[in-house]
């Protein structure tokens, strides 16, 4: 990836002078926003690395990007990948997902390169995230006869396999005991038992050391009770006229947990935290610190709660921000944020990515002339996604019913927005699809008509850049005024906010001169503000700012 050239001096004068890469670590993974900017970041000569610790959805895993496939799943917030056809892909090491004191265990061997507990802890991962089937889940799943009557119970036992040392030794001898030896198969599961238990009792030794400290701090309760006092005090000094002042024993439960961090934050000249996350760096006093929002600020800062508070204080005391939603610069400055910046959400385009869209194909397949994609979750409230639904009769109205929406079957108000197109009597023209990966998606993004985003918020997010960079229309609400002081050229977006906006901006974007004038726009517009080679270069920006070379 091409990075600028004052990003790669940076990089290039802090090796000289340190003898490696600049290291940054990224905590929080949610819509899989750290992954790509630490992938572009490690691209450029950096050496990042990602913790999604505890959080498993569909799109905060590396093959929902990566891996081309129709991926479906029973369960979207902890799906199980090696069930999925990913051919020969596999996550990188700088990638790491699982229970938190496991991925912490992880980074930190993998700093102090301890290559053999590192490939111990590995493999513990790969059974919390899992991406690899063996491990106690698996084997009880391939010996439902062999053990029987045994098996409630060993289940029991086996989930604590990770947990509690004795148990993991106590439950391979159960195993074993009941495979036997006889032939080859039984043999070959016995020694499985036996290598996840001694994987399990390596974690357990490796883990050991944050359950000490975790237990050493609540041991010290004065030391707790000062600091408890500490961080109320400074969200009183930060926030003097809040009526919503943040009480000494909330913090305490944040204060325990940021103490299992302490080591590893130290091996890293940055941290970039994401969404909440920034409390975590905050909380241990790691500088320089960088929290990025993508939306979160709107919830996460003005409210009375304990989470909202500790996330107002931790951006307000950042050593920079990142803004990826104009309209959340508002809400930065109310809580007395002014290091910050403004960037695009990271996204990559079909054609950098080798995807191609086959609009001849698709239609072919649903037998219509028009397609139009509505990849948005259905939240009638923040995305308005029944406006669309809305919409519908009238399209029919003007172009007839030759025309498809795909929409997804994803979100809260998804029962809702069945029973309305019934209601409508368009559900003739929906096609109800699963969430797509990005390839997927890209793919479908490249051949269809146009894509509907989220009409409810003035901004949009990764969908929009998405579709623009492969020149196919989009239609939302959208103020460009919102955006202007980072994004100074509009987005070719068609705006519209109600269903009969809707429908005249369909017959906009349908029209065959408009297009062939919008697609060359778009893609000029994409690559000047909206590439991940901008994300990137924002980043070295201010990394180099805030972690000199010298």
């Amino acid at each position: 990836m091409d990075i600028p050239q004052a990003g790669t001096s940076w990089v290039d004068a802090f090796r000289r002078r340190h003898g490696r890469a600049p290291r940054v670590l990224h905590i929080g993974n949610i819509a899989n926003n750290a992954y790509k900017i630490a992938k572009a970041l490690n691209l450029g000569g950096l050496d990042c690395d990602v913790i999604c610790h505890s959080y498993y959805h569909i799109m905060a895993c590396p093959e929902w990007e990566e891996a081309d496939g129709d991926f479906r799943f029973r369960d979207q917030f902890h799906p199980d990948w090696h069930e999925a056809r990913l051919g020969d892909y596999e996550r990188p090491r700088w990638f790491v997902q699982g229970e938190l004191e496991t991925c912490i265990a992880y980074l930190l061997a993998r700093r102090r390169r301890d290559t053999a507990l590192g490939e111990k802890l590995w493999k513990v991962l790969q059974h919390e995230n899992r991406t690899r089937r063996f491990g106690p889940g698996g084997l009880l799943a391939l010996l439902p006869q062999v053990l029987a009557p045994r098996t409630v119970r060993l289940r029991r036992r086996v989930k604590a396999l990770f947990h509690d040392r004795k148990a993991a030794q106590r439950a391979a001898r159960r195993i074993e005991a009941a495979i036997g030896t006889e032939t080859r198969l039984r043999r070959a599961l016995a020694r499985l038992a036996a290598g996840v238990a001694a994987a399990a009792i390596t974690a357990f030794q490796a883990l050991l050391p944050f359950r000490a400290a975790r237990a050493a701090y609540d041991a010290a309760d004065s030391e707790l009770q000062d600091q408890k006092a500490r961080w109320a005090r400074r969200f009183q000094e930060s926030f003097p006229l809040r009526r919503d002042q943040l009480g000494e024993d909330e913090v305490t439960d944040f204060l325990r947990t940021s103490k299992l961090w302490a080591g590893l934050l130290q091996e890293y000249d940055i941290v970039q935290a994401y969404a909440t996350d920034p409390i975590i760096p905050m909380l241990n006093g790691s500088h320089p610190y960088v929290a990025f929002e993508h939306g979160t600020l709107r919830v996460f800062s003005l409210e009375d709660n304990t989470t909202s508070r500790l996330t107002a204080l931790a951006y307000n005391r950042a050593d920079h921000v990142f803004i990826t939603n104009g309209d959340c610069r508002d809400y930065a400055e109310r809580i007395g944020v002014t290091r910050y910046s403004g960037i695009p959400h990271p996204v990559e385009t079909p054609q950098a990515l080798g995807v191609r869209g086959d609009p001849g194909s698709l239609r072919r397949r649903y037998g219509v002339s028009s397609l139009f994609l509505c990849p948005l979750r259905h939240d009638w409230a923040i995305k308005g996604t029944d406006r669309y639904i809305r919409a519908l009769p009238l399209i029919k109205a003007r172009l007839g019913p030759d025309f498809k929406l795909l929409a997804t079957n994803w979100g809260a108000d998804l029962a809702s927005s069945r029973s309305l197109a019934e209601e409508l009597g368009v559900m003739d023209r929906i096609d109800w699809i699963d969430p797509l990966p990005r390839h997927a998606l890209l793919r479908m993004v490249g051949s269809v008509d146009i894509v509907f985003d989220q009409i409810a918020l003035p901004v949009f997010g990764a969908t929009a850049p998405e579709a623009i960079g492969a020149g196919t229309p989009v239609i939302m609400s959208y103020d460009s005024a919102l955006t202007e002081w980072f994004i100074p050229e509009p987005a070719p977006i068609l705006c519209a906010w109600t269903p009969d906006e809707i429908a005249a901006q369909v017959a906009v974007a349908l029209d065959g001169s408009w297009r062939k004038e919008y697609e060359a726009r778009a893609r000029l517009w994409f690559e000047r503000w909206h590439s991940i080679q901008a994300v990137a270069a924002e980043h070295l920006k201010v990394y180099s700012r805030l972690c000199p070379a010298g």
